[in-house]
């Protein structure tokens, strides 16, 4: 499993773990990633049936990408987290390089001093 790739929570068999582990490797195709942290808990309510949540926190410089999820299956939760933070990341790849394509002035509301 990679360092930067931690599961807190539910108790996972080591197969398990793994497999988790290589759903998120895809998100570490982005550069800038410090970490990669997800929390699971299971519940059991609705009928009887046990859901999982499933949180993804990706740490980076700057304001960190969240998202939650909850599924009756963790596989299946963690799969459609791994692929909501995907396009968080995409999103937050593409919206920089716009920024640094076509920057804009700098707009101060007071004026500026002149140095000799």
């Amino acid at each position: 499993m990679d360092s930067k790739i931690l599961l807190n929570g539910t108790h996972l068999s080591e197969t398990s773990k793994n497999e988790i582990a290589r759903t998120l490797s895809k998100l570490l195709r982005h550069t800038g990633i410090i970490r990669v942290r997800l929390d699971l808990h299971e519940t059991a309510f609705r009928a009887g049936k046990r859901f999982h949540t499933v949180k993804g926190v990706v740490e980076r410089p700057g304001a960190d990408l969240v998202a939650s999820i909850e599924s009756d299956n963790l596989f299946k939760g963690v799969h459609r987290l791994a692929d909501i933070l995907e396009r968080s990341l995409s999103e937050f790849t593409r919206t920089e390089a716009c920024k640094r394509r076509h920057p804009h002035a700098v707009e101060l509301a007071a004026a500026i001093p002149k140095v000799a």
